[in-house]
């Protein structure tokens, strides 16, 4: 079995039965062909328009890990949008190709996985090599790519998250922020909409206590913050009302 094999749907449910529940191999793999059969008789594809599942070894994996045993995240990815078709035309494929490169890999990262080279060659339709030069390509320009084997270099600098909440605060609009940092839209509204929760409960609560209410890293909660100080007096910021899905005592012993 090659590597992307291992990294399928169907391998992380077997691997799920057997070793989450002591199933022999024979068994796990009886208990994913009929898991599948379910789903495809009672739910067809579930895929919405320019998206697929994927599934990528989870970030918290170790370098040098054997593959087969590395703990697998299913996610969803942004293959296609209305943006890289616009790219696409106006700056030619290979463009638009890094493009999706760049926003499907902080897509997997944000669900807690990571896409290696093989992994966005077999998305992408296209070759490793291929893969490798566009990713040398991006960070020539400062572009980051959080594929694994970069992961644990990352860091040095503000998260994407933080970039492209500065940039709605200096008054982007969202299709420019998307053509500018090749993340999705549902993305971009995302970061914002989680920037405005720090803003809301910053006054009421410790940073320990955002994380908790909020579920985002500590280094995250601080960058926002210092946005936040940063933008002092930006009329975005005096409009930003509490999200109705989160109370100010949620969360809170």
């Amino acid at each position: 079995m090659d590597r992307i094999e291992v990294k399928t749907p169907e391998n992380q449910l077997k691997q799920e039965f057997i070793q989450g529940y002591g199933f022999p191999p024979k068994i796990a793999d009886s208990l994913v062909g009929t898991v599948n059969e379910h789903i495809r008789t009672n739910y067809g594809d579930l895929h919405c328009n320019g998206q697929t599942r994927y599934t990528a070894v989870a970030k918290d994996e170790p370098a040098g890990k054997p593959l087969k045993e590395c703990r697998l995240v299913c996610i969803e990815l942004t293959t296609s949008t209305k943006g890289d078709r616009k790219v696409k035309k106006e700056k030619g494929v290979p463009a638009a190709r890094r493009r999706k490169i760049v926003r499907i890999c902080h897509e997997a990262l944000d669900q807690g996985g990571l896409l290696t080279q093989e992994d966005l060659a077999e998305l992408l339709t296209t070759t490793a090599r291929t893969i490798r030069y566009d990713i040398a390509a991006l960070r020539e320009e400062g572009v980051n790519v959080p594929t694994r084997g970069y992961y644990r270099d990352i860091g040095r600098g503000p998260s994407h998250k933080a970039v492209i909440v500065g940039m709605w605060l200096k008054g982007y609009e969202y299709s420019e922020i998307e053509l500018r940092t090749n993340h999705s839209p549902a993305s971009i509204q995302n970061y914002i909409e989680n920037f405005k929760r720090v803003v809301c409960l910053k006054d009421e609560m410790d940073i320990d206590n955002i994380r908790i209410v909020t579920d985002m890293s500590e280094r995250l909660i601080k960058e926002y913050l210092d946005l936040i100080e940063e933008h002092k007096g930006c009329e975005k910021l005096s409009t930003i009302t509490l999200p109705k899905p989160l109370k100010k005592t949620e969360g809170i012993p």
